[in-house]
Order: C-alpha cells, then structure tokens, then sequence
C-alpha cells in the first residue's frame, strides 16, 4: 500500500511539474503574412509546418523584423488551446474568439497589445471564471478597442486602456493608463456607475464631439489635445495635473492634488463651470495657468477654502465670472495668492460675487 501511495505522489508530482514548464507548440514568426492559418507564419520546431489546432499552445513575440507581421483575426475558424501574447507582440482579433478542441474560448495571458472590436463575446470572454477559458492581463499590457461596435465592454480592471469607438459599461477601471484617441465620428464614452484612470488620461481624437460621461470620474492626471469640442458631463476628480491643448467643458473639477506643484494648465479653450481646490497635506503650492487671452480660460465659480499654509499661483491670464471664494485657515495659517510675472492677471466679472479671509494676496 505505502509502494502503490508513493508511486501515485510521484505520477502526480511529474504531472504537474511538466504543466508547469510546458513549452509552446507554436511561436509566430509572421514568415509570410498575418494569417494565423497560413503554416507558413509558425515554427513548430519540425517540419512540416502547421498552423494551431485546438490543443495548441501559442506564443507571440516580439519581432525584430520590419515591418513587423503580427496575427490578424478575419475569420472565426481560427484555433489554439493556450495563448501568450509576450511585450512587445500584438494580436488583432477584429471581431472574433479563438476556439479549443472542444469549443470554448481558449486562454490568453497577455503582456503585450491585444486589440479587438469589443463585442458581446468577446466581453464573456474576459469575464470567464476558469483560467482555461479566459483572458489575463499580465502587468504592463494594453487593450486596444477600436471599430464603430456599440457593445457594452468588460468593466475591468484593465492595465493599460486605447479607446478608439463608443463605451458603454458599468464601470470602466483601468489601473495603468487610458488613451482615447482618432476617430472620424463622434462618440461617448459612459460608465453607468464609475470611470476610474489610476495613471494618465490622455484624450487626442479629431472626433466632432467627444463626450465622457459617469456618474464618478476620477483621474490622475489628464492630458487633452488635437480635441474640437470635448465634454465632461458630470464631476471630475482629478488628484494631478491637468493640461488642456485643445476646447474642453468641464462641469465640475474637484482638485484633490497628491502631490506639491499640481498645475492646471490650459493652451487651448478651457471652461470650467465649478473648479473646487482641496489639496491634500503634502502639496502646498497650486498653479493655474492661462494664456495671453483671459476668456481662452474661464471658471464660473472658484473656491480655494481653509487652505492655511497653501499657495495659489496664477500663470498668464484666467477669468472667474461667477463666484469666487478664497481663505486661509486662521491669522497665522494663511492662504497665499499670487502671480509669476507681471503679465499674470485673475479677472472677475462685473457679476463676481466673492468671499475671502485669512489671505495674503500680491499684487502688482
């Protein structure tokens, strides 16, 4: 009995240690094109060459060859068991899963770029529950979403996130960065419940109209440009730096700066119905910058409040037409306000109302 149970802990000891090492099957080399079925594109190590079947394990690299010829999804007849996209590689699925033997979705660890239109399957895809038949998001990997697809997407969390088409979800988390760039049609980005960008958003599209709309918004750092008329429907919490080079409307910046020097800066057309400033302990000095146009930049309502021991630096020229309200937190913990050089200029409407003690404010 004790030979038969040692024998067995042994089978199950080299079973599991040659799963653990498996060695891929196929590796693409895009020797010809981007068919995954054409043999030609993989090394199996032996002749002859033969595209994936559903028990195949697959690994993309990175190539060194120019141009670099990564696999295209076109048809819906294409296999594998396992797939590793490595940093570096890329896959375009378009609109289509990759199939095992048996018929479910295969799995994919991916460190790389996948990309893909975003449809209703390929969402049940990432939301799979056994690894055999889901897709991973190694750290360091970006999922590119592209295409006119009105499909709600998976809500998460993504490390990496290019939005080129329409979202719809109920939460979109993305703990790395988040770019939405080009389109030749306008589109909306909703997240029902909440939109979260750990890293950078960077919005760079040609787009007529752009409009990001959740409920909750929070941001790092936002970086927009090459933008004709971008739209932030509901409250933005933003804990860097924004930068504006193209024409925003923002309703609601609650400025929660992490970190000392936090600029808002705009090169473009900025309007900002309520910008509230709460700075957390560590950052003491706050800029806004303007350009040599002050209605380029223009708030409706300003408030700076029981920031003893803070700085507001204002760069170039801004405008606060609506309500403006400005304080420190005692007679020795002051609110500081002031300017860089001689062409900084805060100007107020004729319809400013304003509220401020416990400041110190330079003037020229």
């Amino acid at each position: 009995m004790r030979r038969y149970i040692f024998v067995n802990l042994v089978f199950v000891f080299l079973t599991l240690s040659a799963y653990a090492q498996i060695t891929p099957t196929h590796i693409w080399t895009g020797s010809a094109n981007t068919d995954w079925n054409d043999p030609h594109n993989w090394d199996t190590g032996s002749a002859p060459q033969l595209a994936p079947d559903g028990n195949s394990i697959v690994q993309i690299k990175a190539l060194s060859s120019t141009p670099a010829l990564y696999p295209v999804i076109t048809t819906n007849n294409c296999h594998a068991k396992e797939i590793e996209i490595k940093s570096g590689a890329s896959i375009d699925l378009q609109a289509q899963i990759i199939l095992t033997q048996t018929s479910h979705s295969c799995a994919v660890k991916n460190s790389g770029l996948l990309k893909m239109h975003g449809t209703t399957a390929q969402k049940t895809w990432f939301e799979e529950t056994s690894v055999a038949k889901k897709i991973v998001l190694e750290s360091g990997s970006t999922v590119h979403y592209y295409d006119t697809s009105a499909d709600a997407l998976w809500a998460g969390p993504y490390e990496n996130l290019i939005v080129e088409r329409s979202i719809s979800s109920t939460d979109l988390i993305v703990k790395g960065n988040m770019e939405v760039k080009g389109s030749t049609h306008p589109f909306t980005i909703t997240a029902s419940t909440k939109l979260e960008v750990v890293g950078k958003m960077h919005v760079n599209t040609s787009s007529l109209l752009t409009l990001i709309n959740s409920p909750i918004q929070i941001y790092k750092d936002v970086e927009i440009e090459g933008v004709s008329n971008l739209t932030f429907n509901n409250p933005i919490t933003l804990t860097g730096n924004l930068h504006n080079k193209g024409s925003v409307n923002i309703a609601t910046v609650n400025w929660q700066p992490s970190t000392d020097s936090m600029t808002i800066k705009n090169e473009g057309e900025l309007t900002v119905t309520t910008l509230n400033c709460t700075p957390t302990s560590s950052a003491t000095t706050l800029i806004i910058e303007g350009i040599d146009n002050e209605n380029k930049t223009k708030i409706t309502n300003l408030s700076f409040v029981g920031a003893g021991g803070k700085h507001l630096i204002i760069k170039k020229k801004i405008k606060v037409d609506g309500n403006i309200q400005l304080s420190g937190s005692s007679k020795t913990s002051i609110l500081s306000v002031e300017g860089d050089s001689n062409d900084s200029q805060l100007h107020l409407a004729t319809s400013t109302t304003g509220e401020g003690e416990y400041l110190k404010v330079y003037t020229n």
